[in-house]
C-alpha cells in the first residue's frame, strides 16, 4: 500500500474531532491536511441536508433583487464602465426583509436559512451581473456601429448559450481551484463572514451598524438618485401630453445634474480659444449655406462662444452619491490619477490641440478634436474623448496584457490543475466521500455539447460567423474561463476587460473575422463573456464551500438565474436604452471601447490624425512602464499612478465630470481613516455601498419608467 492510499483511507475517520475543537470558520480547510479536507468538510461544514437551500421564495425573491441588480449593474457600466458586485447586497436585504416579513406576520413566515439566503444571493448576483457583460460591451458596440439595436431574437440565444457555456466551465474549476487549492475569493470569504454574523445567536453591535449604515445610504442614494431623474420624467411626461405630472416633477427637481466651475477656470478662456472660429466635420447644407452659416471646405464653421457654454464637455462636477461611493471603493491611488489625468487632458492637453486645429483653419492638415454643431449649424461642443479613447483603450490594453505576463506561473496553474497526476489527493477515495453532491464531470459533458452547439449555430446565423470562428470561441472560453477564475480566487479581480481585449485582437487576424468589425464585435464579446461568468460562477461556488452548501444544487440554481436573467436582461437593456440616440446620452465605456478596438483592428486604415498615433503609442509605452515598475518596486506601488484609472478617465466623454466625484469619494474615506479608523474600517465599505447601490437602482429604474411612459403614452 503507498503512503498516499493510506492517508486517504485514513481521512474518513482522521476527520473526526472532539465537538469542543471543530473548527467551522472560512479558513478552517486551510488548516486541515489535504488528505482529510473532503471528509472534514461533509462531516462539520456540509448542512443541506439539515436545512433547505433552493427555495420557491427564494428563487422569487433572488429574481426580484435580481432584476434591480440587472438594472443597477446596466446603468453603472453605462454611467462609469465599472460594475460593482450585488452579492453582499443581496445577502443583507434577504436576511432584513424576510425578519421584517417575519415580525409582521406574528412568527408565521419561517425565517429564511443561512443557506436559503447564499441561494437567494446566487441567484441575484447571476442575474445581475453574469448575464450582462456581453449586453453593455459588445452590443452596446454594435448599435452604435448600426446606428440601431440588435434585435431580440439574435441578443437573447447568444446571451444564454454564452452563460451556460461558462456554467460548464466552471464545473472542472470547481474541484481543482476551490476543494484541492483551497483559493481564497475575498468577497465570498466577506460574504460568507457577514452571512454566519447576521445568523448568529447574539449579533455583535457592529454588525447591526453595518446592516443601519448600508440601508440608510442605500435609501439616501435612492431618493437623490430618483430626485436627480425627475426631469428626465418631466420630459416623458410633457412629450405625452401630461402637463401637470410634468409640472410637478420639473418643480421637485432641485438637484442639480452638474455644478459648474467658476469661469476663470474655464480652461478656453485660460487659453484665449474664445471667439475662435472652428470647422465641424458637418457638410453645409444648401438651405444652412442660404441662412448664412459660415462654412470652410465645405464643412460647417463655427465660432467658439465667450459664454461659459463654450466649454469642454465635462467641466463641472457631477453631484453624484453613486460615483462619490465608487471613488470610496476605488481608493486613493485609483481616483487621484482619473483626477490629475482629466486635468491634464481638459486643462493643457485638449486646448492645445484645439489651439493647433484653430491655427491650421482651412489647411488640409486633419483636426484633431471633433466639432460639434447643432441642426442650426450653431457650435455645440468639443467631442474631446473622441481623441483621447484611443490613447486610453492603449494604456489599458497594454497594461492588461503586461500583468497577466506577469501571471504566467498562475495561468500555468490554471491548465495544469484541471488534469492532476496519477495517484493525487483528486483521484484518491478520499473524493469518493462527497461523489453523491460533487457535481459529476458527466453534467460537464452534457451541458458543454448543446451549448457548445447552440452557441455555434447562434454565431453562423444570427451573426454570419463561420462555423470555425464559433469552434475557437469555445476554446478561447475554455482557456478565458481557467485564467478569470484564478484572478478572481487570488485577486479578487475578474479581468473580463483585458480578456475582452485579447479575444478582439485574435479574431482580428483569424481569416472570416478579419475587416468585420461586427464579427469581430460579437466572437469576441461572447468569448470573453463566457470566460468572465466563470469566474464569476466560482465565487458563488466558493461561497457555496464555506457555508456548506450542495454544489448540484448550486449548479441547477445558476442555471435557473441564467434563464431568468435572459428573459429580462434585453428588456431591461432596451427601457435603458431604446434606440442609439440614448446610448449616446451616456459615457458608456464599454461599448465605446469595444466599438473602437474593433474599428482599429480591423481597419489600419481608418483615417485618424497623425496625433492619435503618437497618442496611442505613448499610451501604450505608459500602459506597460507602470506594471512593470510595480513589480519591480512593490513598497512603492501606492505612490505610482493607475494605469486603469488613467486609461478609463480617458474614455469617459465626461471625464473631469466624473473624476471629480471619485476624488471627492476617495478624499473622504482617507481623512476618515486618518481620524477615526477604526469606524472607517468597519462602516466605509457598507457606506459606499449603500450609496452606489442606491442611487443606480433608483436611475436605472427612472430610466426605464420614462421609456415606459413615451412607449405607451
Amino acid at each position: 500500500m503507498t503512503q498516499d492510499q493510506t492517508n486517504t483511507s485514513a481521512a474518513p475517520e482522521e476527520a473526526n474531532v472532539p465537538e469542543a475543537e471543530i473548527d467551522t470558520s472560512v479558513f478552517a480547510l486551510d488548516r486541515i491536511p489535504p488528505e482529510q479536507r473532503e471528509a472534514y468538510w461533509r462531516k462539520y461544514i456540509y448542512r443541506a441536508d439539515k436545512e433547505p437551500q433552493l427555495t420557491v421564495r427564494g428563487a422569487v425573491f433572488g429574481g426580484c433583487i435580481g432584476v434591480l441588480a440587472c438594472a443597477s449593474s446596466m446603468y453603472t457600466s453605462l454611467k462609469i464602465g465599472w460594475g460593482f458586485g450585488i452579492a453582499l447586497v443581496a445577502v443583507i436585504l434577504s436576511f432584513v426583509v424576510f425578519n421584517a416579513m417575519r415580525s409582521l406576520s406574528g412568527g408565521r413566515i419561517k425565517q429564511m436559512g443561512v443557506l436559503e439566503n447564499a441561494a437567494t444571493s446566487s441567484v441575484a448576483s447571476v442575474i445581475g451581473m453574469t448575464t450582462t457583460h456581453t449586453v453593455v460591451s459588445a452590443f452596446g458596440a454594435l448599435m452604435l456601429l448600426q446606428g440601431v439595436p440588435a434585435p431580440w431574437y439574435k441578443m437573447v440565444p447568444t446571451i444564454f448559450f454564452g452563460a451556460i457555456l461558462g456554467t460548464c466551465i466552471a464545473i472542472p474549476l470547481k474541484k481543482a481551484l476551490i476543494n484541492q487549492e483551497r483559493l481564497r475569493f475575498p468577497s465570498s470569504i466577506a460574504s460568507a463572514e457577514t452571512l454566519k454574523s447576521l445568523y448568529a445567536t447574539s449579533g455583535s453591535k457592529v454588525t447591526r451598524n453595518k446592516v443601519a449604515t448600508l440601508l440608510t445610504a442605500l435609501g439616501f442614494a435612492a431618493v437623490l438618485g430618483l430626485v436627480k431623474q425627475l426631469p428626465t420624467l418631466a420630459n416623458a411626461f410633457a412629450e405625452t401630453g401630461k402637463a401637470k405630472l410634468a409640472e410637478f416633477c420639473s418643480a421637485l427637481a432641485v438637484v442639480p445634474d452638474a455644478i459648474g466651475l467658476p469661469d476663470f477656470l474655464n480652461p478656453l478662456k485660460i487659453w484665449g480659444l474664445q471667439g475662435a472660429t472652428v470647422v465641424s466635420d458637418k457638410a453645409i447644407t444648401p438651405e444652412l449655406a442660404q441662412a448664412g452659416v459660415p462654412a470652410v471646405g465645405g464643412k460647417i464653421a463655427a465660432a467658439v462662444p465667450e459664454s461659459a457654454d463654450g466649454t469642454l464637455p465635462g467641466i463641472s462636477v457631477d453631484p453624484s452619491v453613486l460615483l462619490i461611493g465608487a471613488g470610496m471603493l476605488c481608493g486613493l491611488r485609483v481616483s487621484l490619477t482619473m483626477f490629475f489625468t482629466a486635468i491634464a487632458l481638459d486643462w493643457f492637453l485638449a486646448p492645445w490641440l484645439i489651439s493647433q486645429d484653430i491655427l491650421h483653419v482651412g489647411s488640409d492638415i486633419f483636426r484633431n478634436i471633433e466639432v460639434s454643431v447643432d441642426e442650426q449649424g450653431n457650435f455645440a461642443g468639443f467631442r474631446v474623448v473622441y481623441w483621447s479613447l484611443w490613447c486610453g483603450t492603449s494604456i489599458m490594453v497594454m497594461a492588461s496584457f503586461t500583468a497577466l505576463a506577469f501571471q504566467w506561473r498562475t495561468i500555468g496553474r490554471a491548465f495544469s490543475g484541471i488534469f492532476p497526476k496519477k495517484g493525487a489527493a483528486a483521484t484518491s477515495e478520499a473524493d469518493d466521500v462527497n461523489a453523491d453532491v460533487e457535481i459529476p464531470m458527466k453534467w460537464f459533458v452534457i451541458g458543454i455539447v448543446p451549448a457548445a452547439i447552440g452557441l455555434i449555430c447562434t454565431l453562423h446565423f444570427a451573426f454570419n460567423a463561420a462555423w470555425y470562428l464559433g469552434v475557437l470561441a469555445i476554446f478561447l472560453a475554455g482557456a478565458f474561463g481557467l485564467i478569470c477564475a484564478r484572478s478572481c480566487g487570488e485577486a479578487d479581480t475578474n479581468p473580463i476587460g483585458a480578456m475582452g481585449k485579447i479575444s478582439q485582437l485574435i479574431y482580428s487576424v483569424v481569416p472570416g473575422a478579419r475587416g468585420n468589425v461586427s464579427t469581430n464585435l460579437i466572437t469576441g464579446g461572447v468569448t470573453a463573456a463566457a470566460g468572465g461568468a466563470s469566474g464569476d460562477l466560482m465565487s458563488d461556488m466558493k461561497l457555496g464551500n464555506l457555508l456548506g452548501l450542495k454544489p448540484r444544487i448550486q449548479f441547477f440554481t445558476q442555471l435557473l438565474a441564467i434563464c431568468i436573467g435572459t428573459a429580462i436582461v434585453v428588456p431591461v437593456w432596451r427601457l435603458l436604452v431604446p434606440d442609439v440616440d440614448a446610448l449616446e446620452k451616456y459615457p458608456a465605456p464599454p461599448a465605446r471601447m469595444w466599438k473602437a478596438v474593433a474599428e482599429f483592428l480591423n481597419d489600419p486604415l481608418i483615417s485618424l490624425p497623425t496625433t492619435v498615433y503618437w497618442a496611442m503609442a505613448i499610451g501604450g509605452l505608459v500602459g506597460v512602464a507602470i506594471p512593470v515598475c510595480e513589480r519591480l518596486f512593490p513598497k512603492a506601488r501606492a505612490y505610482m499612478p493607475s494605469a486603469i484609472g488613467m486609461g478609463i478617465v480617458l474614455t469617459l466623454p465626461a471625464a473631469f465630470n466624473n473624476a471629480a466625484s471619485f476624488a471627492i469619494g476617495a478624499i473622504f474615506v482617507w481623512l476618515w481613516n486618518k481620524f477615526h479608523k477604526k469606524t472607517e474600517e468597519e462602516y466605509s465599505v457598507a457606506l459606499a455601498s449603500g450609496l452606489v447601490g442606491g442611487e443606480s437602482i433608483a436611475c436605472a429604474l427612472a430610466a426605464m419608467a420614462a421609456t415606459a411612459i413615451l412607449t405607451v403614452g
